[in-house]
C-alpha cells in the first residue's frame, strides 16, 4: 500500500471522478427519460390527435402512459443501451493494452471528453425534435470508440484504486466507496426529479457541468506509472545513445540479436519488446481469451447477475405506467431505494465483523473471504426476494415499496464479489481481471437492453396479468447467480 498522502492523491480523486459521473448519471436520469417520452408522445399525437397538444407544442405526461406510447419508449431505451455498449465491448482490450503502454490519466482525459461530446450530441437530437429522428441518439455511442466509453473509465479508476490499496483493506474500501456514490446518486436523482417540475433541460445541462468537473481533476491525479514509463523512455533513449557511439563489435552485435531473439518469448507483462510487433494486438485478445476460459465459473456468476439488473432499465417506465406515478414521483421512490442500500452499505463492514468466522485451518477458507461470501449470498437472497414480491405485488402500492426495500438490501453484491475473487489472482493480473469482469457485463447490458424492453413489451400485451413478468425472469437469473456462488465457495 502507498503513504497516506499518495494514498489520497490516487484513490482520493479516482473517487472523486466517479462520484462526479455518478452525479452526471443521476441528476439525468428521470429528465432524460422524461424528454424521450415527451419526443414520442408528441410525435404519436401529431398524427393521431394533434388537439391534445398544447401552445407550448408538449403533452400532458399523463396522456403519454398509453401501451403505444409506452412499447415505443422502451424499445427506444432498449436499443440505445445496445448500442451504447457496442464500442465499449469493441474497445476494452485494445485500452487496456494501450493503458499499459501510455499514461492511464491521458487515457481518462480524452475518455471524458468524448463523453462530453457525445452527451452534446444526444442534446441536439433532443432540442431539435421536428428536424432530427429521436432514433438518431443510437449514434451517440461512435464518439465513445475516441475515449473507450463508461467501461475503460470505470475499470481504469479501479484498478487505480485496488493498487493503491492493500489488499485486506480493499474490501471495506470499495463499500465505502459505493456507499458515497450511493449517496451521490440519492441527491442527485431527487435534485434532478425536482428540477424536471421547472424544466426538463436545467438537470440534463446541470449533468453535463458535472462531467466537465473531471477535468482538472485529472490534470491533479497522479498515476504512479507515469514515473515508470519516463524512466523507460529515458532509459531506452540511452541506450541508444551509448549503442549509437560505442565502436562496432560483431560478437557484441550477434549476442544482442540473441537477446532480442529469446525476449520475444517473454510475455508481454514482462517486456516491452512485444509492444512494437504488429502482431500484439492479436496476442492480447489471445492472452484475454485464455485468462476468460481459466477464470469463466468467476466471470459467469458476474454475467448472470449482470442479466437480473438489466430489469433496471425498465422499473422506472414500468413503475410509471403500472401504478400511474409521474415520472417525478418515481425518481424519489428509486432515490429512497438508493438511500436505503447506501445505508446499509455504510454499515455492512460492521455487520461484517460479526459474521461467523470461516476456519482458520491451513487450506481452508479465511476468515474475511469466508465473510465475503456470506455477503454475497445474502445480496442474493435480498435480489430475488425483492424482485418476487415485486412480481406478486399486484396493484399493491405497500407491497411494491416494500419489495424495493429488500431488493435495496443486495447492494453490497458486487463489490462484496469483486473483493473475493480479486483475492483469488496475483496483483499483476488484477487490471486483466478487472478488465474481463466489465467485458462480460457489458455483453450482459448489450443483451439487456433489447431483451427487457421486449420482455416488457410482451408483459404490456397480456395487460395487467403480464405485468409481472420482467421480475419472474429476474428472480430466476438471481437465483442461478447464487447457485453458481454455491459452487464457487
Amino acid at each position: 500500500m502507498e503513504s497516506q498522502p499518495q494514498f489520497w492523491r490516487v484513490a482520493g480523486l479516482c473517487a472523486a471522478l466517479k462520484i462526479l459521473q455518478t452525479m452526471n448519471t443521476a441528476i439525468t436520469i428521470v429528465p432524460r427519460l422524461r424528454l424521450y417520452e415527451s419526443t414520442i408522445c408528441r410525435s404519436y399525437y401529431q398524427s393521431y390527435n394533434p388537439s391534445l397538444i398544447d401552445v407550448g407544442n408538449n403533452v400532458p405526461e399523463e396522456l403519454c402512459k398509453i401501451p403505444q406510447i409506452q412499447a415505443s419508449l422502451a424499445q427506444l431505451t432498449g436499443w440505445n443501451s445496445f448500442f451504447f455498449y457496442i464500442p465499449t465491448l469493441v474497445l476494452a482490450i485494445p485500452y487496456s493494452a494501450l493503458s499499459e503502454r501510455v499514461s492511464r490519466r491521458i487515457i481518462l482525459l480524452v475518455n471524458v471528453l468524448s463523453g462530453i461530446v457525445s452527451q452534446l450530441y444526444v442534446l441536439t437530437i433532443c432540442y431539435f425534435y421536428n428536424t432530427f429522428d429521436i432514433r438518431l441518439i443510437w449514434l451517440a455511442s461512435l464518439f465513445d470508440c475516441v475515449g473507450g466509453g463508461r467501461l475503460v473509465f470505470n475499470t481504469i479508476t479501479q484498478v487505480l484504486i485496488a493498487e493503491a490499496t492493500a489488499p485486506s483493506a480493499l474490501s471495506t474500501i470499495y463499500f465505502r466507496l459505493t456507499s458515497i456514490m450511493s449517496i451521490s446518486r440519492v441527491l442527485g436523482v431527487t435534485s434532478g426529479s425536482y428540477l424536471l417540475g421547472e424544466s426538463v433541460w436545467i438537470p440534463i445541462w446541470l449533468g453535463l457541468t458535472f462531467t466537465s468537473l473531471c477535468i482538472p481533476v485529472l490534470l491533479w491525479l497522479k498515476d504512479h506509472r507515469d514515473n515508470l514509463l519516463d524512466q523507460k523512455i529515458s532509459s531506452d533513449q540511452g541506450d541508444h545513445l551509448l549503442r549509437t557511439t560505442e565502436s562496432y563489435d560483431p560478437a557484441e552485435s550477434q549476442k544482442r540479436e540473441e537477446s532480442d531473439s529469446q525476449n520475444q518469448d517473454i510475455p508481454p507483462a514482462e517486456t516491452d519488446h512485444f509492444a512494437g510487433q504488429p502482431m500484439s494486438l492479436l496476442r492480447s485478445f489471445s492472452t484475454y481469451s485464455t485468462f476468460m476460459l481459466k477464470h469463466s465459473h468467476i466471470l459467469a456468476i458476474f454475467l448472470v447477475h449482470e442479466s437480473g439488473m438489466g430489469v433496471r432499465n425498465i422499473t422506472e417506465q414500468w413503475m410509471s405506467q403500472r401504478y400511474a406515478w409521474p415520472l417525478r414521483t418515481t425518481g424519489y421512490i428509486l432515490a429512497s431505494e438508493t438511500f436505503v442500500g447506501s445505508i446499509f452499505l455504510a454499515v455492512l463492514p460492521f455487520i461484517a465483523r460479526n459474521l461467523p468466522r470461516g476456519s482458520s485451518t491451513r487450506g481452508g477458507p479465511s476468515e474475511q473471504r469466508q465473510q465475503q461470501i456470506y455477503i454475497i449470498r445474502g445480496s442474493l437472497f435480498a435480489a430475488a426476494g425483492g424482485v418476487a414480491i415485486i412480481a406478486a405485488s399486484g396493484s399493491s402500492r405497500l407491497a411494491f415499496l416494500v419489495a424495493l426495500g429488500m431488493f435495496a438490501l443486495a447492494v453490497g453484491f458486487h463489490d462484496a464479489l469483486k473483493s473475493y475473487v480479486t483475492g483469488l489472482v496475483d496483483v499483476s493480473s488484477i487490471t486483466r481481471l478487472y478488465m474481463c469482469i466489465s467485458i462480460v457485463e457489458t455483453c450482459a447490458n448489450i443483451i439487456n437492453g433489447p431483451t427487457w424492453a421486449w420482455v416488457y413489451t410482451v408483459g404490456m400485451s397480456y395487460g395487467v396479468r403480464g405485468m409481472p413478468l420482467p421480475f419472474l425472469l429476474c428472480c430466476l437469473l438471481f437465483l442461478g447467480a447464487l447457485g453458481l456462488v454455491t459452487r464457487l465457495a
